[in-house]
């Protein structure tokens, strides 16, 4: 009778570990560049994770990619999946790119309400992912198909077009006209969706949270090549199948900044009780903040109250017109070029001991 109580309390303590393992988020950052991991690289998030408070509550963290070459955003889909196929399925995963994404102060707490915030999100949605969504639209190569063009309804690819590959010179934007059968279908299903707001209602990839069996399903659906575009890719799979990917439109763990209204699309406030960044609309604490279209202004002001003592340098302004999103459209204020300063030489050696470089 001792031997099976015994057993029987292993088997138990056993299970309650499995499911704590199951609750606890992983951290994934998709970098290709390991020069990024180390002090002098334009790059806060490693020194973040580095910190003991945000250890101590991500306990497990990956980097995809690195030492990998880039040839479009389908390489990210491919380290991704790679990196997801040790993972336990049912576990709940943020892949992020690693240089214009910021912890909003991570901790054990933060991650206690950021999982129960993604099980809202998707509740009745078990195959779900969850996607930012931002104000601006759309990537060049959505300009260059169409609605349908890319998935069949029972979600094998049409064979009749693939993305290409944004911002090369064969897939520059091209305009509105290009673009509006998209914009009129998002806001068709963010209506649908009573979507609380008109403006932020178009899919960002840059940061996608699920259980690791739906980030790798998704990716088996869209079968991207790497020169294709993911974000085309995932706004096709969007308003095809809308339950199995679900737009964060209140910035609940993903929060957007508005790039192209330069300083002003800056949005997020800091709370100083909360020690964090809060969106002034909606009122809510996304665990990540995201500077899409390299908005390193933004990037560098919110920084700061996280200890960052660097300058940032925004390059928007000096990328050619239309070369991704249509940015017919551009920012009043932009910065001057400013050197980023080093990190401390401690943050080297946490580094080097946290990803064994």
């Amino acid at each position: 009778m001792a031997l099976r109580a015994i057993t029987l309390l292993s088997f138990m303590v056993s299970c309650s570990a499995a499911d704590l393992v199951k609750k606890q988020p992983m951290l994934v950052i998709y970098e290709t560049d390991k020069s990024q991991m180390k002090p002098g690289a334009a790059n806060f998030i490693f020194r973040q994770i580095a910190e003991t408070d945000t250890r101590s509550a991500l306990e497990d963290v990956k980097i995809a990619g690195t030492g990998s070459q880039w040839k479009g955003w389908g390489s990210k889909a491919k380290h991704v999946s790679a990196t997801l196929q040790t993972v336990d399925p049912d576990r709940i995963v943020a892949v992020v790119d690693s240089r214009d994404v910021l912890l909003n102060n991570l901790d054990e707490k933060s991650l206690s309400n950021f999982v129960d915030t993604f099980e809202s999100l998707t509740k009745g949605k078990e195959n779900a992912i969850v996607i930012g969504a931002e104000s601006q639209c759309c990537v060049s190569a959505l300009t260059h198909a169409k609605p349908g063009d890319f998935l069949n309804d029972d979600l094998t690819r049409t064979g009749k077009s693939e993305t290409c590959n944004s911002g090369k010179a064969d897939c520059l934007h091209r305009g509105e006209e290009h673009q509006k059968p998209w914009k009129d279908a998002m806001r068709d299903l963010a209506e649908k969706q009573g979507a609380k707001t008109s403006k932020n209602i178009y899919p960002n990839s840059g940061i996608i949270v699920g259980k690791a069996k739906n980030i790798l399903n998704s990716y088996k659906i869209l079968n991207m090549k790497e020169t294709e575009d993911d974000q085309a890719l995932f706004t096709e799979l969007m308003l095809k199948r809308p339950d199995l990917v679900i737009m964060d439109y209140e910035q609940k763990l993903i929060g957007n900044n508005a790039w192209t209204e330069g300083m002003d699309g800056c949005v997020f406030d800091w709370d100083a009780e909360m020690e964090k960044f809060k969106h002034p609309t909606f009122e809510t604490f996304p665990a990540f903040l995201h500077f899409q279209g390299k908005f390193f202004e933004c990037y560098g002001k919110l920084a700061r109250h996280f200890g960052f003592k660097g300058n940032m340098r925004r390059k928007l302004a000096e990328a050619p017109a239309g070369n991704n999103y249509d940015t017919t459209s551009k920012p009043s204020n932009s910065a001057s070029p400013k050197e980023y300063s080093a990190l401390l030489i401690a943050v080297s050696l946490a580094l080097s001991t946290f990803f064994n470089l």
